[in-house]
């Protein structure tokens, strides 16, 4: 029982490790939004 926390606390740091660590070697660049979002819609409702 001494060691719960640590139970708790390994998956909570690898996982923010992981994220950090898919950021470096994904290869997908970020997303960029572009356009204007009410003419999509509009589009989308015609």
């Amino acid at each position: 029982m001494t060691q719960l926390w640590l139970f708790w606390l390994a998956p909570i740091i690898g996982g923010m490790l992981g994220g950090v660590i898919y950021r470096f070697i994904s290869e997908e660049p970020a997303a960029q939004i572009t356009g204007d979002a009410r003419r999509s819609v509009q589009s989308l409702t015609e």
